[in-house]
């Protein structure tokens, strides 16, 4: 159908569903009001780990998975946790009104650290890649594709919705980020 395979389309519809988390987070921040210089450098880190990780996970094996796995996840869900209720606390104590606001500044430790956050089901992905007989390079560059492209419109989309509700906005992105974090968790 279209021209691809089977596999083509499988692989295509799990970079959609990896891409999500990457999406809800490009959501957030946008209404945090990140600034665009940022958001193509996230969402550039963001594709570079849905690239790398899958990847390595084919490299490495199981191993890894059993050995780190656990603590990967829950470090992105503690990461992710702090990073939403301080952008809804502080978007609860703004006074500030929303045109005066400065843009959310992030440094190359949070941009690497939110990319990485947002990629670790990449890793696990990458287990099971091999089962499907799919070559492991395209699936990783569809996946990097796929998601840093939806982190992007996901910033977007979030600061159009931080011009329309100013610190409403950001209280929603630090809620979202919240329940990723508990996604991440459970």
């Amino acid at each position: 159908m279209f021209g691809m395979s089977t596999t083509g389309w499988t692989v295509l519809l799990m970079g959609l569903a990896l891409s999500m988390d990457a999406l809800s987070l490009g959501v957030a921040l946008g209404a945090e009001g990140i600034r665009r210089r940022d958001s193509v450098r996230l969402a550039v880190m963001i594709g570079y780990f849905h690239i790398l990780l899958p990847l390595l996970s084919i490299l490495i094996g199981d191993w890894l998975s059993t050995l780190f796995g656990e603590v990967f996840s829950r470090l992105a869900a503690f990461f992710m946790m702090i990073l939403g209720a301080k952008m809804a606390i502080e978007a609860l104590r703004q006074t500030t009104p929303k045109r005066s606001r400065k843009p959310l500044v992030t440094d190359w430790w949070h941009i690497t650290g939110m990319g990485l956050a947002v990629s670790i089901d990449a890793l696990a992905v990458g287990f099971s890649l091999g089962a499907i007989d799919v070559k492991p390079l395209y699936a990783a560059i569809t996946f990097g594709v796929v998601s840093s492209s939806f982190a992007f419109m996901g910033m977007m989309i979030g600061r159009r919705v931080h011009r329309q509700l100013g610190h409403h906005g950001q209280l929603i992105g630090g809620m979202i980020l919240l329940m990723l974090g508990l996604k991440f968790l459970f």
